[in-house]
């Protein structure tokens, strides 16, 4: 199952994205705000944006400073959602972001350890956009059952992350997460996403590579019928 992603006729461009986070991230540290502001042309947001179904209420896991979710509610996309992440700087640079939004759309945004119990609500859409690279690899199965289990009948679950391949690019991901975020890739393959997820009763709708700058990215859409 593959294909270039949902096409639509307000679909969502870099360009267009960066100009929002450039709206809702006006306060808190000057080097927080330009990463958001940026994200943008080396991340392909755009496409999980282009993804997300008009109105969903959405869960997005590991949602760092919230651009997705505060992106989405500024231009009236979804009609609300929880962002759940680790870290403590991540979700504070939310919370400042979210003032910003008023009355755009309800968001919440929580840090949550591994232990504790994920916030339940009637989710149209989870997201997991570069999560799983960050996460210890004898706890990866673990955390995508988490999350697909987050997954209500009739819900989608959209799934991205950098890609392996070629060498060259896998090296330059590789370099930008350790002066970025000062951490160790490990990769995932996309296949043994799939197989997880097919375990866990999804059904997969469309999976695509889309290559920026020097970086890959791999995207995968799942359902749960």
């Amino acid at each position: 199952m593959s294909g270039n992603g949902a096409a639509a006729a307000d679909e969502v461009t870099p360009a267009a994205l960066a100009a929002v986070a450039r709206q809702i991230y006006t306060a808190g540290p000057l080097l927080t705000r330009l990463m958001q502001h940026w994200r943008p042309y080396i991340c392909p947001l755009e496409q999980v944006v282009n993804e997300v179904p008009a109105g969903a209420y959405v869960l997005d896991v590991g949602c760092g400073g919230g651009l997705l979710l505060g992106a989405m509610a500024r231009m009236g996309r979804i009609r609300g959602g929880v962002g759940v992440d680790f870290s403590a700087d991540g979700i504070a640079a939310a919370g400042v972001m979210a003032k910003s939004l008023g009355g755009a759309a309800r968001l919440e945004f929580r840090r949550i350890c591994a232990e504790d119990t994920w916030p339940e609500a009637p989710y149209t859409v989870v997201t997991l956009v570069d999560v799983m690279h960050h996460v210890p690899p004898p706890v990866q199965r673990e955390v995508f059952q988490r999350v697909s289990a987050a997954v209500k009948p009739g819900a989608l679950l959209i799934y991205k992350d950098i890609a392996q391949s070629p060498k060259w690019r896998m090296w330059a991901n590789t370099l930008h997460d350790l002066v970025i975020a000062r951490q160790w890739v490990h990769y995932v393959p996309l296949a043994a996403i799939e197989e997880w997820a097919a375990a866990d009763g999804l059904r997969q709708v469309r999976r695509y590579r889309l290559d920026r700058l020097w970086y890959g990215h791999e995207f995968a859409v799942f359902e749960r019928p």
